[in-house]
């Protein structure tokens, strides 16, 4: 009896050591335990780890899947979605570099003529507002809080083409992404920031209004319409080359109970950019961006006046369900490929150096990353071991008559040790 059959035999037979699990680790996928002996999994639907079929085999005696026989979880096939020939706007090459680096421009997603009817509309929402073609009303950066759809306008259909749509299926999967409107449009203007070029806002990863989990349906695709020509230091968006993957780490060391929005960027920022790339195109491209990516408004440092006016919008495109990193079948989008390599690539090097980075710049907030140390250390140590449940120190709790400053000092002291300070840093 391999160790699968062991585990699912001592979970059906309620066992105390199955029933006191509050959260275990299947090749560093996350798998909610609960009480009374039963194996709820979160609606991320681990296919290749289907408990009732399991135990199902178990009861009639019948074999265990091929896969599942000599080791304690089937492993999922990994391989790259291939993209058909037939029209397809993203050639191979552009689909690894998009898992890759977390990004990729499809030229002339639209229409010129569209991009210039895009201009107009905009240009005119923005004399609603004061600012016009003259200099003298230009401001930093203008903010359209509208999202503009065919009801508002038939010209904004011809901006969300069957090619662009024919791209999202290929990043996303085909068919499991929504339907979206043309929204969160970020105009900005030149001649109100100095050189050199660079950041203008705050690095970020999109999405505070949810709780963000490794397998989030809430943001499928980040998609930046241009609808005016970019050219290097027009204010062109900033992306963090691999951040993706880097996010794809965090988010995947913080499960079952995920991050809010904030958290994400606040911690993603910690980790040293390898490069960044501003987004520089023609009007009616757009760059297609991995949900998970780090990035940033930048400068518009542009010199041709009224031509050099940023106008563009990146709208978030939701999917229909979860994302799905354990498919048996391997048949990911580029976009849940991504994340498969991600995490399979994580290492202990990874996380020490972000944790270097965050006790430099927080030496008094050691405590606060207690959760992120311990989840990591776990996750080390349940790729060489069975899933088994992992006992907490008491000094995390403290004993029931201490007082909360005694047990909040005893989780500092706790802390320290877990994430390999000594307690008198």
């Amino acid at each position: 009896m391999n160790r699968l059959q062991r585990y699912i035999e001592d979970l059906t037979s309620g066992s105390t050591v199955a029933k006191e699990i509050t959260a275990i680790r299947f090749n560093s996928y996350r798998a909610r335990v609960l009480a009374n002996s039963d194996l709820q999994l979160r609606s991320k639907q681990l296919s290749f780890l289907n408990v009732l079929e399991m135990k199902r085999a178990l009861e009639s005696n019948e074999p265990l899947p091929a896969s599942s026989q000599d080791d304690p979880v089937a492993q999922p096939v990994h391989k790259k979605q291939h993209v058909s020939s037939d029209a397809a706007p993203l050639d191979q090459q552009a689909i690894d570099s998009f898992i890759r680096d977390g990004f990729v421009l499809l030229r002339g997603a639209f229409s010129a003529a569209a991009a210039q009817k895009g201009r107009e509309l905009i240009w005119t929402r923005l004399a609603g507002d004061g600012i016009t073609q003259d200099s003298s009303t230009w401001v930093e950066r203008h903010g359209i809080p509208e999202l503009y759809t065919t009801e508002d306008d038939p010209a904004w259909g011809d901006v969300v083409t069957p090619r662009l749509k024919r791209a999202m299926d290929q990043i996303c999967g085909k068919d499991r992404w929504e339907d979206f409107g043309l929204g969160w449009w970020i105009v900005t203007f030149p001649g109100q920031a100095q050189p050199p070029w660079g950041a203008a806002g705050k690095w970020h990863v999109d999405g505070a209004s949810y709780q963000h989990h490794v397998d989030s349906k809430e943001s499928g695709l980040l998609a930046i319409f241009l609808f005016s020509d970019i050219e290097s230091g027009e204010g062109g968006t900033a992306l963090s080359v691999g951040s993706h993957k880097w996010v794809a780490r965090l988010l995947e060391m913080n499960e079952p109970r995920g991050m809010k929005g904030g958290a994400v960027s606040y911690q993603a920022r910690q980790f040293r950019r390898r490069g960044v790339v501003e987004v520089n195109g023609k009007a009616g491209d757009v760059m297609l961006v991995h949900p998970f990516m780090l990035h940033a408004r930048s400068k518009n440092l542009g010199q041709k006046g009224v031509e050099s006016v940023r106008i563009m919008c990146n709208p978030n495109v939701q999917l229909h369900r979860r994302m799905n990193v354990n498919r048996a079948d391997g048949d990911y989008s580029p976009v849940e490929q991504a994340i498969v390599e991600a995490l399979e690539g994580s290492t202990e090097d990874d996380f020490n150096s972000f944790r270097r980075r965050m006790l430099r710049r927080h030496p008094t907030r050691v405590e606060e990353r207690a959760d992120v140390a311990a989840e990591y250390e776990a996750y080390l140590q349940e790729k060489e071991r069975q899933p088994k449940a992992r006992q907490q120190p008491a000094s995390a709790f403290g004993a029931a008559g201490d007082s909360v400053a005694a047990r909040q000092e005893a989780r500092r002291q706790d802390v320290r040790a877990r994430i390999g300070l000594d307690s008198s840093n």
